[in-house]
């Protein structure tokens, strides 16, 4: 019976993919055109609104830059690079040159410049669409002789003279040339969109992800009723992330709150001033509610439900605002009052995994698997299924699953493989179990775990530790080589704003905590104290930055002497 009900629900969703992105959201959207699509909100004016536009005009603002683009001689299978925040043009970009079957590529703001010009050195790159804000720190990466046209999205007034350079209202007054609105593009298997990600080997790449792939994991949600009502958004589309949620918007018609601008200390001000039903952050998000005067005072709004994705939402973070202990369960019985739930997801599931939905929140857990999806726990590098409560690797198949990593087959074959039972599993490198009840639990990173005198150590399990202590705001733990031990874990710590006592002996507090407390190899070998924990736009711990600024060798010093590091 489940084979057959698999089956039936395999052949409904692979009905309802095989379109394009564009046509995805115009036949949902085209009986309902005079209802809200954003309603655009900033913090200059306390989140008041600012303009409105409906779904009639969202098509059209499509159709218009699709046009706009063939003039400029975009054509199927060119790739887009777009440098934006969370605009509206983010997004009638995105689906007006998927309407001419070109491929648009959201590029992080946080990027490095000279990651950007190889990118368009490399791939023959001729159009780019940039906030003009971001033009100033890119110059050197747009003087490649391949570009030809660089939109620029904001004041004209602040650009410098350059021939390539076309303001926004020029690219838009382009449209005029082409009456009609184009044919949408599609074909099976074409790749819409590229997300960069660091992925599930650490290395950073390209993600190609198909029209079908991100139509499937929109369809997920909304045919699992997981977000019901207005959303209010700040994740900016250059992670899968936020691209998902984006589509997701879109093809269900919802009124969307949008906030182009990056919201983190001002988050729960934001909730309170516009009190939206849905919203979707990062850890980073939810740090920030917990330490603000609105959720200390009682006064965070009504709400269906927050979610938390990107990274794993620390326990201490979890359990101060849903104010529960570590056994409860809502068991079908919706708690009003959860401040927020986890999701998990990454880039090659198309943002597409488990979910603490409404009814099915466990502490400590990151929800349960997601329609048309199906997750595994198996022995890292094999075909090996696990039993429940066994500890492995979370394995992924279904629709969402991506094409490939682009111009990457090595990165491809060791992410995704075709096992026996015919399926394409994505192994995603993350440690976790599945309980009895199909609750998911995220352990550890494969990459970040390490071996300390022969024994596995979970730097991410002593984090969690060190987070619930009263000192600290925030923790990061990460290994790194040592000549006796093999590796050993570094305490990066962010203390509460409160504390008055002196550095050393807040030190040797926590010390004596993790010693009582912890596994002799768990015990962090040094203790750095940080202004903040970096948190990236992808919402993880910047693990590359904290090493980079530490600047620990072991091999030179035998202790790093305790000192505080200042990241800003």
């Amino acid at each position: 019976m489940e084979k057959k009900e698999e089956l039936l629900e395999t052949k409904e969703i692979l009905k309802k993919i095989k379109k394009s992105l564009y046509q995805a959201i115009y036949d949902a959207n085209k009986n309902n055109l005079n209802n809200i699509a954003f309603d655009i909100r900033t913090s200059s004016n306390n989140y008041q609104q600012t303009q409105t536009i409906n779904y009639n005009k969202y098509l059209e603002l499509i159709n218009n830059n699709a046009k706009s683009s063939s003039m400029l001689n975009i054509k199927t299978n060119d790739i887009i690079p777009i440098i934006l925040p969370n605009l509206v043009e983010a997004r009638t970009l995105i689906y007006g040159h998927n309407i001419i079957g070109a491929i648009t590529y959201p590029v992080s703001p946080m990027a490095p410049e000279n990651q950007i010009g190889k990118f368009i050195a490399e791939n023959n790159i001729k159009n780019i669409f940039i906030f003009n804000e971001f033009y100033e720190k890119y110059k050197n990466a747009l003087n490649q002789t391949s570009l030809e046209n660089i939109v620029c999205i904001g004041s004209a007034s602040k650009l410098p003279i350059n021939r390539k350079i076309i303001p926004w209202e020029e690219y838009q007054a382009l449209q005029i040339n082409i009456p009609k609105n184009l044919t949408p593009f599609f074909e099976e298997n074409h790749t819409a969109i590229i997300i960069g990600t660091s992925g599930t080997t650490g290395v950073s790449k390209g993600t190609c992800i198909t029209n079908e792939n991100l139509n499937a994991s929109a369809f997920s949600y909304k045919d699992g009723n997981i977000f019901p009502g207005s959303f209010m958004d700040a994740l900016v589309p250059s992670i899968a992330y936020g691209m998902v949620m984006l589509h997701l918007q879109s093809i269900d018609g919802k009124k969307v709150y949008l906030i182009p601008e990056l919201l983190t200390h001002n988050t729960a001000r934001a909730l309170c001033a516009i009190k939206p039903d849905v919203f979707t952050g990062g850890p980073v998000h939810y740090i920030n509610i917990k330490e603000s005067e609105e959720f200390k005072n009682g006064k965070m709004p009504p709400r269906k439900i927050y979610l938390s994705g990107g990274a794993s939402l620390d326990r201490s973070i979890e359990s101060g605002l849903n104010k529960v202990n570590t056994d409860y369960c809502e068991n079908n019985l919706i708690n009003e009052d959860i401040i927020v739930r986890q999701g998990y997801a990454l880039t090659e599931t198309s943002g597409l995994g488990t979910i603490a939905k409404r009814g099915s929140y466990k502490f400590g857990s990151i929800g349960v698997p997601m329609l048309y999806t199906e997750i595994a726990i198996f022995k890292p590098n094999s075909e090996e299924k696990l039993n429940r409560n066994e500890i492995g690797e979370i394995c992924i198949t279904g629709p969402s699953i991506v094409k490939e990593y682009f111009n990457n087959p090595e990165e491809t074959r060791k992410a995704f493989k075709i096992h026996a039972d015919g399926k394409k599993w994505l192994h995603t490198k993350d440690i976790g179990y599945m309980d009895e009840n199909g609750f998911l639990f995220h352990v550890d990173r494969i990459k970040n775990i390490f071996m300390r005198f022969g024994f596995n150590v979970h730097p991410n399990s002593i984090a969690q530790f060190i987070n619930s202590l009263s000192y600290v705001k925030n923790a990061a733990v990460i290994g790194f080589p040592h000549p006796i031990e093999q590796n050993v874990p570094v305490a990066f710590i962010e203390l509460n704003s409160n504390i008055n006592e002196p550095l050393d002996e807040i030190i040797n507090n926590i010390k004596k905590e993790c010693y009582q407390n912890l596994e002799e190899t768990s015990i962090p070998m040094d203790f750095i104290i940080v202004d903040s924990i970096p948190i990236n736009l992808g919402g993880k711990i910047d693990i590359n930055l904290l090493k980079e600024k530490a600047n620990i060798n072991y091999y030179n010093e035998k202790n790093v002497i305790t000192k505080k590091l200042i990241l800003k």
